[in-house]
């Protein structure tokens, strides 16, 4: 979650928790995934990694 806009979605829908892309990143690293990459574009994010 980047902007305010995120914000809405989680009080829209119950229980739901947006990431921010640095923490999404960690979770995959501790998980034992590598070669992490982050591609944004406007309000979309698409991670990749190699397990």
């Amino acid at each position: 979650g980047d902007t305010d806009k995120d914000k809405k979605w989680t009080e829209i829908i119950g229980g739901m928790t947006i990431y921010k892309d640095a923490e999404l990143k960690t979770y995959l690293e501790q998980a034992g995934f590598h070669d992490v990459q982050i591609h944004k574009k406007k309000s979309w994010l698409c991670i990749t990694a190699w397990k």
